[in-house]
């Protein structure tokens, strides 16, 4: 099933027309993702949750972080070639004053 299963019921309905898994989206409901986790869990059924919390910082492809911030600190915030944001809020406070105003600058126009 897909991630419109945010409902512990639908999850129930699908594996009762025979699905097997499902794939929980945790930023459409947290706590309709968490019952639907424990229902799925609880039922031998197979999980996988998509966890979108941050699109925009998915959205920014590795060239952007190897071209501000350079390949040695590239791989410190993304290790396997995916930006982990835990590994990058460390880094941005230890970054020199005028890189992070450059950083910020060109995040910006992701945002738009």
């Amino acid at each position: 099933m897909d991630e419109s299963a945010h409902d512990w019921r639908f999850v129930k309905m699908g594996r009762e027309l025979g699905w097997t898994g499902v794939a929980l989206k945790t930023c459409k409901t947290q706590t309709g993702a968490i019952l639907s986790l424990c229902w799925a869990k609880a039922h031998g059924m197979t999980l996988m949750v998509q966890d979108l919390t941050n699109p925009m910082l998915a959205q920014i492809p590795l060239t952007f972080w190897e071209d501000t911030l350079g390949a040695d600190i590239t791989q410190e915030i993304a290790p396997g070639g995916v930006v982990n944001p835990e590994m990058l809020e460390q880094i941005i406070p230890t970054l020199p004053a005028d890189l992070k105003a450059s950083l910020e600058t060109q995040l910006a126009a992701y945002n738009r």
